[in-house]
């Protein structure tokens, strides 16, 4: 199954560059012109990766990554700028930005970046189920089909998430 990309770009010359880069990848790419359709588009579907301009139209990057890790945490947002400085990388990764590429880039350090995003991707879901299965795990040792018993497991869950003492 190929990775959902969304490309914010306002430059169709990049666009149209990113494009012809997917081809023969594992990588399906939509594209926004702007930070608004940007979001819109997070909001409303699924996406697996989003690769994002700086400067774009409406709203810039530097608003975009912040508010797309709030709405989806464990996503990879890929920052790219033709103002490159080390100060705009950190502040980027601080923001919450899972890589950040100078431009002009090369296919292969394009593709590269996407295929860790990717991996990363993976990896949390990943941890993510093997928190689940152990959970389940440890509930499953519990013997006991009493009402009590069965209620009291089926707490459990929802009363470990708190800080309260039981």
């Amino acid at each position: 199954m190929n990775a959902k990309v969304l490309v914010i770009e306002d430059d169709p010359n990049t666009r149209s560059l990113i494009e012809v880069y997917l081809e023969d990848e594992p990588f399906d790419a939509v594209f926004a012109e702007d930070g608004i359709q940007g979001l819109e588009y997070v909001k409303k579907n699924d996406v697996d990766i989003v690769v994002t301009d700086v400067r774009l139209p409406k709203i810039g990057g530097e608003e975009l990554v912040p508010y797309i890790n709030s709405l989806r945490p464990n996503l990879p947002v890929i920052v790219m700028t033709g103002y490159a400085s080390v100060e705009g990388a950190v502040n980027f990764l601080r923001k919450g930005a899972f890589d950040y590429i100078t431009k002009p880039f090369t296919r292969h350090v394009f593709i590269h970046r996407l295929h860790l995003a990717a991996k990363h991707l993976q990896l949390l879901i990943e941890v993510d189920k093997l928190r689940a299965d152990a959970k389940r795990e440890d509930l499953d040792n519990i013997l006991g089909d009493h009402q009590s018993i069965v209620k009291i497991l089926s707490m459990l869950p929802s009363i470990s998430q708190t800080d309260a003492s039981v």
